[in-house]
C-alpha cells in the first residue's frame, strides 16, 4: 500500500499511513520531553520515532503525555505479551498504568503502540489489542489519548470503532 500524502492541516484521516522511520540503532522519539504534542499526526511519529526498527516479537511500546499534551519522559516497552489478549492481562495492565502512572502525573494520557514487524494496519492481532487495552481502560479509568499500529514499514492511528469485534456491531 501506498501512503497517502500527510494531511495539509495536521489532522490523521482514517485512510492517512505514516511510513515509519526504521532505525534500528537509534530509538529516539522526534519529540523531546516536554514538547508540545497536539494532533494525532504528531502523537504518530512521536511513537514510530521511540519504536524505531520493529523486533521479531510483537510489543506494547506506552508513552504518556501530560494533562497539557506534553511529551513525558516515560516510555514502557512490554514485551512477552500473548499473541491475542485476555482480560487478565489486559485489566493488569490497565490498573498499573492507572495506579503508578496516574499518581506520579495526574492527569496523564497514554499512547500506545501495538508494535510487531508484519503489522502498521488494521491486522486481527491490532485491532483485539487495541479493542481490549480500550475496554480495560474504560473499566479501570487509565486515559488512552490515542492507540496507534506500528510495523517495519508503515504505521497509522487505530480508530476505535474499527477494531470494535465483529459480534459487537449487530
Amino acid at each position: 500500500m501506498t501512503p497517502s500524502p500527510a494531511p495539509a492541516d495536521d489532522n490523521i484521516r482514517p485512510d492517512y499511513v505514516h511510513p515509519t522511520p526504521v532505525r534500528p540503532t537509534r530509538r529516539r522519539s522526534p519529540m523531546p520531553p516536554g514538547s508540545l504534542i497536539a494532533s494525532d499526526h504528531e502523537a504518530l511519529k512521536h511513537l514510530a520515532g521511540l519504536v524505531g526498527d520493529c523486533s521479531d516479537d510483537a510489543v506494547l511500546w506506552v508513552t504518556f503525555l501530560s494533562a497539557d499534551d506534553r511529551a513525558l519522559a516515560l516510555v514502557l516497552p512490554i514485551d512477552d505479551l500473548p499473541s491475542m489478549p485476555d482480560n487478565a492481562t489486559t485489566a493488569a495492565l490497565a490498573a498499573a498504568m492507572r495506579d503508578v502512572v496516574g499518581k506520579v502525573y495526574p492527569g496523564a494520557q497514554a499512547l500506545v503502540a501495538i508494535v510487531r514487524p508484519t503489522g502498521g494496519d488494521y491486522g486481527d492481532h491490532e485491532r483485539s489489542w487495541a479493542d481490549a487495552l480500550w475496554r480495560a481502560a474504560d473499566a479501570t479509568g487509565w486515559s488512552i489519548r490515542m492507540i496507534a499500529a506500528v510495523g517495519a514499514d508503515r504505521s497509522r492511528v487505530l480508530d476505535r470503532a474499527r477494531c470494535v469485534p465483529h459480534a459487537d456491531l449487530r
